[in-house]
């Protein structure tokens, strides 16, 4: 039956929670009672009415937040990032460092530069492919003069650069000191060689 306020129930809608960057609207009703003056009051006091304007401004909001908080992580996630690099360049860097130590220790400060010097100068200008059998004993025959003048150094330095090549796996360096050693080679009789290398009778040419 229809009262004064011409509904006999009526559902108040009392808030609307966000959830997961969906707004769920959840309405809890209540049923006026069917007593006169409390029904009035009840109805006067209780019946709330939903602002859709207010709802988007809540969602836009919440977006906003989550778009703010994603830039944070990202934000967060970079730093993390670049600490980690430079911790790594780090712990490569003090490798390095120790490596670089025990290689001067092995095979010498000197050799080490003409090494690193090498290196150098090869990104540049790659040495031109060595011919084998040589045909000549003239190193300045059968390489770039650069290279050629790298190798006019004296016994122990060449042999250190040729153990260093070897250890170090650098092929180039390896090729162009074993050659030079072979140039030395080519047309001498066994005393010559021994006599070339300062070796004596009880030590093999072939260095063992």
């Amino acid at each position: 039956m229809t009262g004064n306020w011409g509904f006999s129930d009526v559902d108040i809608i009392i808030g609307i929670n966000k959830i997961n960057n969906k707004a769920k609207g959840i309405i809890y009703g209540e049923t006026l009672k069917k007593n006169g003056k409390n029904r009035s009051r009840a109805a006067s006091s209780t019946a709330l009415v939903v602002d859709p304007k207010k709802t988007e401004d809540a969602l836009r909001a919440e977006a906003d937040l989550l778009s703010l908080l994603d830039e944070e992580d990202r934000k967060a996630n970079a730093k993390a990032s670049k600490a980690s690099k430079k911790k790594a360049r780090k712990k490569k860097n003090k490798k390095d460092a120790a490596a670089a130590k025990a290689a001067d220790s092995l095979y010498g400060a000197e050799c080490m530069v003409k090494v690193h010097e090498f290196r150098r100068h090869y990104a540049k200008d790659p040495m031109s492919k060595i011919k084998k059998p040589l045909d000549s004993t003239n190193m300045h025959d059968l390489v770039q003069e650069w290279y050629a003048n790298y190798v006019d150094v004296d016994q122990e330095l060449l042999f250190q650069l040729l153990n260093a090549a070897k250890d170090m796996d650098i092929k180039p360096l390896l090729e162009l000191t074993s050659a030079t050693v072979a140039s030395m080679i080519i047309g001498k009789t066994p005393e010559e060689i021994r006599e070339t290398f300062n070796l004596t009778n009880s030590q093999n040419i072939g260095g063992g």
